[in-house]
């Protein structure tokens, strides 16, 4: 897949681009999260946001620093800040907490449809 291209001036800029290998990942399947496309050594903050079914909305976050390729892999890559700390692919979705409530509240799921973040 070829990285998005912007024209600017006389130049072409190459835009930051999230790749997910499994798009319809399951909770027990791999999943690897990149992020290409960036400015080596560059701070860069992912979010993750969903509703469940009583309408609450869910979130997350994690920043990185990006390798000497302007990349980062949530499968190889350790969060410098954000809602988890630790190299985990599915962080972003485990650590969401309720955006609206400072003590914390269950995600309510009253069938089995897919979400989406």
């Amino acid at each position: 897949m070829a990285a998005p291209r912007v024209l600017r001036g006389d130049s072409i800029v190459t835009k930051p681009t999230i790749v997910v290998d499994n798009l319809n990942a399951s909770i027990d399947e791999e999943l690897d999260i990149k992020v290409m496309n960036c400015k080596p050594n560059e701070k860069i903050t992912l979010r993750a946001k969903m509703s469940d079914d009583e309408g609450k909305i869910f979130g997350s976050t994690a920043s990185f620093i990006t390798n000497e390729q302007g990349a980062v892999s949530l499968t190889e890559d350790k969060p410098v800040e954000g809602s988890y700390d630790d190299i985990d692919p599915f962080g972003l979705f485990w650590s969401m907490e309720d955006m609206n409530s400072r003590h914390g509240n269950f995600f309510v799921k009253m069938n089995s449809d897919p979400v989406i973040a």
